[in-house]
């Protein structure tokens, strides 16, 4: 929406014939709609955007049309649906990937310290990658809903040539309500052989035709007292009785 309201001209009386980028041409569709939530784009201006756009301005539409300032929770409602649509045209990410110790639940992991790079003795490198996915799609079912991934995982030495890989592993979820807080969690155990001291690990996930990647900073030691050691979290869960 951001994006959409953007391009809307400081000038009430400009027109949408005087917009000529896609943004200008999206952000005179959205003041007209913003201005009348019921009118309906003119067909010439929305010849001019490509596919994705043109959606877009239909999500808007549909939310300004459901958009009521006396019913909060019919707002918000309609504010949710357009989240999820969005994100539905939006790419798989990963916007946290960390090594830990053990992981208990979403955001409940106890990371290992220091993580920049994270220190591994050499003889035993071992470790649990904790990833949260962003921007993943379900598929829905009798049962519930469905969610499908595809995981691999690639060390590199510092001059990017790839030292070790693992086959692409599968791994699914079902629910009986949409998951907007997905993770994973995957023992990691590298060669105790490898000869470089600095590495980088690619975790590598796909879903459809969609791939997102993340890297982690890693590095090897012989010293034992200086490996990354994980960090507790003392703080009791807000949901669970004491």
């Amino acid at each position: 929406m951001q994006r959409l309201l953007a391009g809307i001209p400081a000038d009430p009386k400009a027109t949408p014939s005087a917009a000529q980028t896609p943004r200008e041409i999206m952000g005179a569709i959205a003041r007209d709609l913003i201005e009348d939530p019921m009118s309906r784009p003119d067909p010439d201006l929305l010849a001019d955007l490509g596919t994705r756009d043109r959606e877009w301005i239909e999500l808007l539409a549909r939310f300004l049309r459901e958009l009521d300032p006396t019913d909060p929770e019919t707002t918000a409602r309609a504010a949710r649906v357009l989240a999820d649509r969005l994100d539905e045209q939006s790419a798989l990410r990963i916007p946290t990937m960390v090594a830990c110790g053990s992981v208990a639940d979403f955001g409940r992991y106890e990371p290992l310290l220091p993580a920049d790079p994270v220190h591994l003795y050499r003889p035993n490198p071992t470790f649990v990658l904790y990833a949260e996915l962003d921007r993943f799609q379900y598929t829905q079912k009798e049962n519930g809903y469905h969610y499908d991934f595809e995981a691999r995982i690639e060390v590199f030495d510092a001059k990017g040539q790839l030292l070790h890989e693992e086959d692409w592993f599968t791994f699914d979820d079902t629910s009986r309500r949409p998951i907007r807080d997905f993770f994973v969690a995957v023992p990691c155990q590298l060669p105790a052989d490898l000869k470089a001291r600095e590495l980088t690990m690619k975790l590598r996930l796909r879903q459809g035709g969609a791939e997102a990647q993340r890297v982690l900073p890693l590095r090897l030691t012989d010293d034992y007292d200086v490996i990354s050691r994980p960090t507790e979290l003392n703080v009791r869960t807000a949901n669970v009785p004491s």
